[in-house]
């Protein structure tokens, strides 16, 4: 469900990739932010949908990716256009966010799979809890990705400090 090409509006943890990366590629649309004025937008990796830092604000954000379409860049709708990205190798993150095309992205931000599992197998859709707490060893987590589906497990540490190797493409 989660590679797969939905209608308006999608729900996240999907399919997805910058429309201008140029080679068959895909990664997760991951969740759903709203500024200040409620201007929408789609929090992704900047692996993902900022092109590995070579973004430029105004580039389509596809859904489903590339690799769900046999790399078929005809198939593919618009949901967003990027924004920006956090740089990777100074910001300490690898994150990015969309501006959502009205109408294109659930309101709510459901992610396929936060609402469990129907009786046929298939992902209930929920949005994510809007509180925030602090991050605890142990706290239950949940998150739905493009690849993993619904991974659940639980925090093992905080404030670990780990280095990510990324290749100048997907």
């Amino acid at each position: 469900e989660n590679q797969v090409e939905q209608s308006f509006p999608i729900k996240l943890g999907t399919s997805g990739i910058n429309a201008a990366v140029g080679t068959c590629c895909t990664g997760t649309l991951g969740s759903l932010l709203v500024d200040q004025q409620g201007k929408q937008y789609i929090l992704s990796n900047n692996h993902v949908i900022g092109r590995v830092g070579h973004a430029k604000p105004g580039e389509a954000i596809l859904q489903p990716g590339y690799v769900d379409t046999l790399c078929d860049s005809s198939l593919p709708n618009t949901v967003a256009n990027f924004t920006f990205a956090a740089p990777l190798l100074t910001s300490n993150v690898d994150a990015a966010i969309a501006q959502v095309v009205p109408g294109a992205v659930d309101t709510q931000g459901d992610i396929i799979g936060l609402g469990g599992t129907a009786s046929d197998g298939s992902y209930i859709s929920a949005p994510p809890a809007n509180t925030t707490v602090a991050p605890f060893v142990g706290m239950p987590v949940a998150k739905s990705g493009r690849t993993t589906g619904l991974s659940c497990g639980s925090v093992l540490g905080i404030s670990a400090r780990v280095c990510v190797d990324y290749p100048p493409d997907c």
